[in-house]
């Protein structure tokens, strides 16, 4: 029986490609949820997809896709260095029309991310 070979750099491309598929197809609405459910984060200033990989996960394929999430917190400091307080900023409803169409260009402008 004669043994096949493939190139590897052909698989890594192939991978390359697919995960790049995945990360193009990712609800960014859906990693905002999971940032407010699960660590009460409500306000996100960017996502962006740092690295994506092909993994086992309980004997199965899985797709390890790692994000940076930046989002706006508020540490208090007193002066011998110790951390009194910290806060998430928490998102807050525009109150006028010009501030609504304001917060509409900041996230339109804010819809630049990075994969």
């Amino acid at each position: 029986m004669q043994r096949l070979t493939v190139d590897l750099q052909t698989l890594e491309n192939a991978k390359s490609e697919l995960i790049e598929k995945i990360k193009s197809n990712i609800n960014l609405d859906s990693i905002r949820e999971l940032c407010k459910n699960n660590h009460g984060i409500e306000t996100i200033r960017e996502i962006d997809c740092t690295e994506g990989n092909i993994v086992s996960h309980n004997g199965s394929i899985a797709y390890q896709l790692d994000f940076e999430i930046r989002f706006p917190m508020m540490i208090l400091i007193d002066d011998a260095g110790n951390c009194i307080d910290a806060k998430i900023e928490k998102q807050q409803e525009p109150e006028s029309l010009e501030d609504r169409i304001d917060e509409a260009g900041y996230q339109a402008a804010s819809e630049s991310y990075r994969y």
